[in-house]
């Protein structure tokens, strides 16, 4: 718990040292928010799911019977549920990498401004890898 606090804290630290220094353009700013954003969709749909995989670098998970995705897609992430559907949640991006290490769920993306961004999600406790805790 206070290691998950101790990077929830450095991860918008290290968003916010940006501002407080006046050097983000207002396209990155947009994005920033944006980001946010998204990663606070991305943290509750996670620790509300029965399950999570990835295949060919797209995450699924698994929820009351219907599989909700999150792709990659051209220049963006997009959300869909039972392959269907067409959800933008992140756009103006130009590399996107999802990773399931442990006890996380990795993200990194780079804008399209050049700057990279990158969060982990606590898995809840039901769909963690026993022993690497």
């Amino acid at each position: 718990l206070v290691l998950s606090i101790y990077l929830l804290a450095i991860s918008y630290l290290q968003m916010a040292v940006p501002f407080l220094k006046g050097k983000v353009n207002p396209e990155e700013r947009l994005f920033l928010m944006e980001w946010q954003v998204f990663l606070n969709q991305a943290k509750m749909e996670v620790r509300t799911c029965e399950k999570i995989w990835m295949k060919n670098g797209i995450l699924y998970l698994s929820k009351d019977g219907r599989t909700v995705q999150y792709e990659g897609y051209k220049d963006m992430i997009r959300r869909r549920v039972d392959e269907s559907g067409h959800e933008p949640l992140l756009t103006k991006i130009t590399q996107v990498h999802m990773t399931l290490n442990g006890n996380w769920l990795e993200i990194r993306v780079r804008s399209k401004g050049g700057s990279y961004y990158q969060d982990q999600v606590l898995l809840p406790e039901h769909l963690r890898e026993k022993g690497k805790q």
